[in-house]
Order: structure tokens, then C-alpha cells, then sequence
């Protein structure tokens, strides 16, 4: 893939993942659609969070993508890492990215959200197994916000993150680098 196309192929991904509102019209069952984007509350910005694994090159990705209440964009942030290939670690580490993101943002008031139900469950319980340090780390960072909460939202709302982690593994075509 050439990288031209690679761009294209990432703008366009990227233009199906923009939030969307969500209209509450009594509609059946069958033809609800879900949601892409799930609006915080007021005054509060989200920041969705994603791990992913490229097994074949035994390396992995995380990253975080932060919207304000509105849907605007207001920063992002990806990190690809060799060796390390354990998705919960991932996401554990995506989430500490996030709140990082959130920091430098200057955010006091955040929802950190992941389609990860067990380490949103690590993370509310304070365990995590073998990412117990990233999730200590996690909490004690969470306490500097005046409110920070993390929550599990489904992977049909977290197109924009998920995309992202897996852009990350083509960053090389566009950028290469000397070892």
C-alpha cells in the first residue's frame, strides 16, 4: 500500500468514527441503531481509550482520543511498543495514557471510557494481575481531577480509538525510521 493510499485509507476511516447524536424518537427494537459516540456529561470531556496487538510483528499499540461534551476533538495520543503483545496490559496502559492526555489537556473533569469490561472492572476494584502497578498508578492519578471516572462502553462507540491503535502498526510506511 502506498502511502498515499494508506493516508486516504485512514481519513476515511477516521470521517465514519465523528460522533454522532443520538435522537430519541420512539422507533421498534430491530431498527435502533447504536450510537458511535456516547455524549458526557455536562462540562465533562471524554476520552475514549484502545490497546491492540500485531502478533505477527510481536508488537503492540494503545492510545487515547479526547472529545469535549460537544464531540469537538481536542487532542489524541498513540504509542507503539515491541514485545509487548498482552491485550489487558494494553488497555491498562491506553487508560494511564488517557489520563495523561487529560492532564495535559488541563481537564479537571473527565469520563475515561474502553471497551474493555474487565479492566474497567480491575481498574474500579484495584487489581489488575499482572498490570496491578499500572493500575495503582491509574487510581492515584484519578484522584488528581476534581471528578474522573472510568467506565465500559462497547466497542460500536469506540470506532475513532480502535482505529487508531490499528493505524499505529503502518506508521513506519509514513515515517521511517533509522534503528
Amino acid at each position: 500500500m502506498s502511502t498515499h493510499q494508506f493516508i486516504m485509507k485512514y481519513i476515511r476511516e477516521l470521517n465514519d468514527c465523528k460522533p454522532v447524536e443520538v435522537k430519541h424518537n420512539p422507533v421498534t427494537r430491530s431498527s435502533v441503531r447504536k450510537p458511535r459516540w456516547i455524549r458526557p456529561p455536562e462540562n465533562f470531556a471524554k476520552i475514549r481509550f484502545d490497546g491492540a496487538v500485531n502478533r505477527a510483528n510481536d508488537e503492540g499499540s494503545f492510545n487515547a482520543v479526547c472529545r469535549d461534551g460537544d464531540g469537538n476533538y481536542l487532542g489524541s495520543s498513540v504509542i507503539r511498543c515491541t514485545g509487548l503483545t498482552d491485550p489487558a496490559t494494553l488497555e491498562a496502559l491506553a487508560c494511564r495514557e488517557a489520563l495523561a492526555l487529560a492532564q495535559d489537556l488541563s481537564l479537571s473533569h473527565v469520563i475515561v471510557a474502553s471497551d474493555s469490561k474487565g479492566v474497567v472492572q480491575d481498574i474500579k476494584l484495584g487489581i489488575g494481575g499482572m498490570y496491578a502497578t499500572i493500575v495503582k498508578e491509574i487510581r492515584e492519578t484519578m484522584e488528581l481531577f476534581q471528578e474522573c471516572t472510568v467506565i465500559f462502553e462497547g466497542r460500536e462507540t469506540n470506532q475513532e480509538a480502535h482505529s487508531l491503535a490499528k493505524h499505529a502498526f503502518g506508521l513506519d510506511e509514513l515515517y521511517p525510521y533509522e534503528h
